[in-house]
């Protein structure tokens, strides 16, 4: 079974290049005697639905850094639940070379600052596992990371006298013996990260609590 996904530009003041993306299905039928409309809903909603997301990534990757840069801030901000930029300086799909040069995930309202930012993360992958369930990556360095892990008091609802610490990594709030882990929706398809060498260099964390007249490093 074959599917295309094709970009149509919404503007004709420059060239046009047509862009498509034919992505080839096997699908498998156990029941022999599958009704016309069990076929053409298999064939017309759900093989397309399960490989839309894989098609869109493609796209992604195959194009402009500037839209892989906007996409992985998205997945980023989503996976960490903040507000995240990211910001690719050179790409290099053969060679499976990919650098960043601006990633920052910043704070919840109530804090100051951000929570994590690198001057540079250069990564190494394998091109062909892009396009499987497993990325691999060979070999992930972080320059200059760092950390900032903000504490801080906030009134209790239930008595204005006591105290409550909150930090914006909400670490305080899940360690506590009130909060229920979170449970995540089932995935229908996971894509999953493999690095086989990490390198962390000249690493630094920041605490800042507000009694403190200096912060710690």
């Amino acid at each position: 079974m074959l599917t295309s996904l094709s970009l149509t530009p919404i503007k004709d003041d420059f060239e046009k290049i047509n862009t498509k993306i034919i992505y080839s299905t096997i699908v498998e039928l156990e029941n022999e005697k599958i009704q016309k409309d069990e076929m053409e809903k298999i064939i017309l909603i759900n093989v397309p639905g399960e490989i839309y997301s894989e098609l869109r990534q493609i796209f992604v990757f195959l194009f402009d850094v500037k839209i892989l840069s906007y996409f992985l801030s998205k997945k980023l901000s989503d996976w960490t639940e903040y507000n995240s930029e990211i910001n690719i300086s050179n790409l290099n799909y053969f060679k499976g070379e990919l650098e960043i040069d601006k990633i920052k995930i910043k704070n919840l309202k109530n804090f100051e600052s951000k929570i994590f930012d690198a001057k540079l993360i250069t990564i190494d992958f394998d091109f062909k596992s892009l396009f499987s369930n497993l990325v691999i990556l060979n070999k992930v360095t972080i320059i200059e990371p760092i950390i900032y892990f903000n504490i801080k008091d906030k009134d209790s609802n239930s008595n204005l006298n006591k105290k409550k610490l909150i930090d914006n990594l909400n670490i305080i709030d899940s360690s506590s013996e009130d909060n229920l882990p979170k449970i995540y929706p089932l995935k229908k398809r996971d894509k999953n990260f493999l690095i086989s060498n990490l390198i962390i260099e000249n690493s630094k964390a920041i605490i800042k609590y507000q009694k403190n007249i200096k912060d710690l490093h």
